[in-house]
């Protein structure tokens, strides 16, 4: 049997939805723990992962800040930041300090394994600002 948690963020009423607007083409963000059967949906924007007791998606575990990191869907893509958490991210095997969350993609937070269910769905989509760096990276890699 598969454990699954929707986090609906900053509900702090029982009795009302959420407050919050959802932006344009927003879709939720799938996360899975790597070795467990549980899953989380983050319907909301933004979400902080830390293991203080007011995080969003709370793992208690030593090795996590606990304000690690925060998911962010902003232009269109679920970005993820590390909150100059002590162990820092790891998206897929590298270290981060922010990035763009594909599915498919792999995260260690401290020492939480987590698999990207459904994410940002096309590589080819990046935010305005990393474009010029990976231009100029072809172009030096190509020797012009």
């Amino acid at each position: 049997m598969s454990d699954q948690r929707v986090i609906i963020g900053h509900a702090r009423h029982t009795t009302q939805a959420p407050h919050f607007n959802l932006p344009a083409g927003f879709m939720p963000l799938w996360l899975r723990i790597e070795g467990e059967l549980a899953r989380f949906e983050l319907a909301c924007p933004s979400a902080v992962v830390g293991r203080h007791s007011s995080a969003d998606l709370r793992f208690a575990f030593p090795e996590v800040s606990r304000r690690h990191c925060r998911f962010v869907f902003e232009n269109g893509q679920w970005r993820i930041h590390d909150l100059q958490s002590l162990n820092g991210i790891l998206l897929n095997g590298k270290s981060v300090a922010e990035a763009t969350l594909f599915t498919g993609d792999r995260l260690c937070i401290g020492c939480v394994k987590v698999f990207v269910e459904a994410g940002t769905p096309k590589r080819g989509l990046m935010p305005v600002n990393e474009k010029p760096t990976q231009i100029l990276d072809l172009l030096l890699a190509e020797g012009r």
